[in-house]
């Protein structure tokens, strides 16, 4: 039950972000200057689901005024409800991780040089 619910708000939320049902009356009547206007809305409507195969739980979002709210929240709920990343935030994380990384192999640079000038000069005296 959990899952048709879940499944019937998805398709409603992405026909009200994708169709714009409340804009009919400016298809109809040729004003394509107010359909434009509507159209370029940014930042625009963002959705997202997520379901959690194990638990049957799941998250609907449908967040307007953000570009990437609605999904930053669903991919922090399924690290939570599964302890593993989402793989749709998989960029998110190589950004987040490449400073970090990067300081790393400067370090391990830094000390491997360090090691081996110290060695030559215990070899060499």
């Amino acid at each position: 039950m959990c899952f048709f619910v879940i499944a019937v708000w998805s398709v409603f939320a992405f026909g009200v972000a994708f169709y714009g049902w409340w804009m009919e009356d400016a298809t109809e009547s040729g004003s394509y200057e107010k359909f434009f206007s509507w159209a370029a809305n940014d930042p625009a409507i963002n959705s997202s689901v997520r379901i959690n195969p194990a638990t049957s739980d799941g998250i609907v979002m449908l967040v307007s005024g953000h570009p990437t709210l609605a999904s930053d929240i669903c991919s922090e709920w399924v690290l939570w409800q599964t302890g593993y990343p989402d793989f749709l935030s998989t960029e998110r994380a190589l950004k987040s991780a490449l400073i970090p990384a990067l300081l790393g192999v400067v370090l391990i640079l830094l000390i491997t040089v360090i090691r081996f000038t110290s060695q030559s000069k215990v070899m060499g005296n």
